[in-house]
């Protein structure tokens, strides 16, 4: 009988205790939840799957490209070996290096074109770039042949070809005329024709190169100055002699020229206005003359004299020789 007892009250706490414990509400949703995260973790795994799969076809053309990459870098590496030794071939061809010999070109390039320096010099810079295979190159071969061709205008066929006994360094102020009046010149400045006869054409050295105007030269400018035997000076004497004449011919002729061309202007329009003031004097004169004067002589003459001659005197003689008879 203990025995039941004390099973019913076990049982009976038991059934209080399980009353008074609280059920479990939210157990939907948490399997709701579980099923939200399974749909996340399934598109978070196809995401994770398709960008795998780019990534691993990336990964694959990188190593495609850097296949190719390594490939070109080995030609390169041989091609630079090739261009290096041709290069070396092409030095030792040409006789240096192609850049030295490209600024030395442009250096006897810029001389001869100017002429400037000495012809000297700028032989054996040409010399020099004679002697380089280089200037056979498409850069080189027509400006070299255009140097040459002004080299040899220059100092072997150009107008100051022979070699000057004397040179002149033109300085500010200096004239052709003053030049050859120095002392260490010619000391006569009337001879400065010689020098512009040696220079017009072509000087030494210099800008400008030539002188058409033998009033202008500048500083700088280096001039031949060629010997002179006493008979080329007389003659060059004469020559400056003539030469100022004709200037002073030519300037007084021009000024008597054109004050003639304002006195005759001057006379055309005196002449104008005297012209119409001749003319109507003769108009007023003239005709006042010929038909006052003449007209009324000769109606009087002839009208005064002939009928009363004609009628007074016949026609009584008649009228009385008739009574008679």
């Amino acid at each position: 009988m203990k025995s039941n007892k004390l099973f019913l009250a076990i049982l009976l706490l038991s059934i209080i205790a399980l009353l008074h414990t609280p059920l479990p509400v939210r157990a939907q949703d948490d399997e709701d939840c579980c099923d939200d995260l399974d749909d996340e973790c399934a598109t978070y795994m196809s995401e994770w799957a398709k960008y795998s799969k780019m990534k691993d076809s990336l990964t694959a053309a990188m190593n495609s490209k850097q296949a190719m990459l390594n490939d070109l870098t080995s030609q390169k590496s041989s091609k630079q070996s090739a261009y290096d030794k041709l290069k070396g071939e092409f030095d030792s061809w040409a006789g240096g290096d192609l850049d030295g010999f490209r600024k030395r070109f442009a250096d006897v390039e810029s001389q001869i074109n100017s002429r400037s320096g000495n012809c000297e010099d700028a032989k054996k810079k040409l010399d020099a770039i004679t002697s380089s295979k280089a200037r056979c190159l498409n850069e080189f071969w027509d400006r070299y042949n255009a140097m040459v061709k002004k080299y040899a205008d220059w100092c072997l066929g150009g107008p100051v070809a022979k070699k000057c006994d004397q040179e002149y360094k033109v300085v500010k102020g200096d004239c052709l005329w003053k030049i050859a009046g120095k002392s260490s010149i010619y000391g006569n400045p009337r001879l400065w024709p010689k020098i512009w006869d040696a220079n017009k054409n072509g000087i030494i050295s210099g800008t400008p190169s030539t002188i058409p105007n033998p009033n202008r030269i500048y500083p700088g400018q280096v001039l031949c100055i060629p010997p002179m035997t006493d008979a080329e000076k007389q003659m060059m004497l004469n020559k400056s002699k003539g030469m100022m004449k004709t200037r002073k011919k030519k300037y007084k002729g021009d000024w008597n020229f054109d004050h003639k061309k304002k006195d005759t202007k001057k006379d055309e329009t005196d002449v104008k206005k005297e012209t119409p003031k001749d003319s109507k004097d003769t108009k007023k004169d003239a005709p006042k003359d010929t038909k006052k004067d003449a007209p009324k002589d000769t109606k009087k003459d002839v009208k005064k004299d002939a009928p009363k001659d004609v009628k007074k005197d016949a026609p009584k003689d008649v009228k009385k020789d008739d009574k008679k008879k």
